[in-house]
């Protein structure tokens, strides 16, 4: 590995020129080139320009999937080693495009119960958390809930919100995926909350300019979302919800609604409205 090792590094630097978020999305690519790299023993620049897609196929796809590995799973590994690939043959280091013939497996997106009224019990024990203590934490877990289910925003969408990045009129930009900005809006309710909440939020001591804040003024980890919902959505019989389920909850909710879906892809921030209504409407909710 110690002669792919710089141009690793190289296509690192890359992805970081592109904006992605480095502790996650290019670890996680790291994470998948290494070990396609080690099923095919491939060492050297040598082997990787020489390795042949039926190679590929028996000792990496279809070995991780006799492992046991989803469909999802292993096109995310495809993905990551398709996108080194390429790098090094945009950049002529290989001339090889046997990494380009492996086509994606077919994935379900994964179901989730979207119950209307199990979600109101859910926000209505958040209020009550927060009318019975309040604090800064209670009051920030409690507008964070509300924000996710309202506004379909990612787990590091919520996390990366600023102090100054709601206007007074609730209007404010988020950059998604691959750098790409979205206007969202909050409704009248969540407007007083975060009104409510700034008042918390100057209470905390901190050089952080994060909007969401620990108690010590740090920056947010992404299971501290994930912890959040998944401690309510359990009190209200909600199962295998984590902070992902929420933008599935805010899309099948705004198109029972009656908004178009191409509008509702837009909210959340998707490219394509079929992406939204393949794999976030939750259309067999129970009610």
């Amino acid at each position: 590995m110690e002669d792919l090792n710089n141009f690793i590094n190289e296509f690192v630097k890359y992805k970081e020129s592109e904006g992605r978020d480095v502790t996650k999305t290019i670890s996680r690519y790291l994470t998948y080139i290494k070990e396609a790299f080690e099923y095919l023993s491939i060492n050297t620049l040598d082997d990787l320009n020489n390795i042949k897609y039926p190679t590929i196929k028996m000792y990496w796809v279809n070995k991780k999937i006799e492992e046991g590995l989803s469909n999802a799973s292993m096109n995310l590994r495809i993905t990551s080693v398709q996108s080194f690939a390429k790098f090094m043959n945009d950049m002529e280091y290989i001339s090889n495009t046997a990494f380009d013939k492996i086509k994606k497996l077919k994935a379900k997106a994964k179901k989730i119960e979207v119950s209307e009224d199990k979600i109101i019990k859910m926000l209505k024990l958040i209020d009550e958390d927060y009318m019975n203590n309040p604090s800064y934490k209670t009051c920030r877990d409690r507008y964070m809930l509300y924000i996710m289910i309202f506004c379909g925003l990612r787990n590091g969408e919520v996390r990366s919100l600023k102090l100054d990045s709601i206007k007074l009129d609730g209007s404010f930009k988020v950059t998604g995926k691959y750098s790409k900005t979205r206007e969202v809006s909050l409704p009248s309710k969540l407007i007083k909350m975060h009104q409510e909440y700034i008042g918390w939020r100057s209470t905390v001591k901190g050089n952080s300019d994060c909007l969401f804040v620990s108690n010590h003024g740090n920056q947010l980890d992404q299971n501290v979302c994930n912890r959040l919902v998944k401690k309510y959505s359990e009190m209200v019989g909600l199962e295998c919800w984590t902070a992902h389920s929420t933008r599935k909850a805010c899309v099948t909710t705004l198109i029972d609604s009656g908004i178009p879906v191409e509008a509702v892809a837009n909210i959340v921030g998707h490219v394509d409205y079929k992406t939204t209504l393949k794999s976030y409407y939750q259309q067999d909710k129970k009610v």
